[in-house]
């Protein structure tokens, strides 16, 4: 779940640029029909490890190709700008935010 002060604009950056689908149950809500998804739990900087502050937020998405999703994304509008360079972790890519 997102909270965001702009919803309606968090929602069309959801359907329009990424392009999830989603069924309309009235009122300018979307439900978004998301793909399979992982979800983990790491330390934050405030605990002493350098990670990001406490409350951050980092969706991954998964993809077969990389670098034609990271080109339709681009091709939408989306703002990538690559993440981390080490090999070991692949391609690591990040949405700028965009809403």
């Amino acid at each position: 779940m997102f909270y965001s002060s702009e919803p309606e604009a968090f929602r069309a950056f959801l359907r329009d640029k990424l392009g999830f689908p989603h069924t309309d149950v009235g009122e300018g809500w979307l439900i978004f029909d998301l793909p399979e998804a992982d979800m983990g739990c790491h330390p934050s900087a405030d605990g002493g490890v350098g990670g990001p502050p406490s409350g951050s937020r980092d969706v991954s998405f998964y993809c077969d190709e990389i670098r034609t999703t990271v080109e339709e994304l681009r091709a939408r509008g989306v703002a990538i700008y690559r993440r981390d360079r080490r090999p070991e972790l692949r391609a690591r890519h990040a949405l700028r935010d965009a809403w």
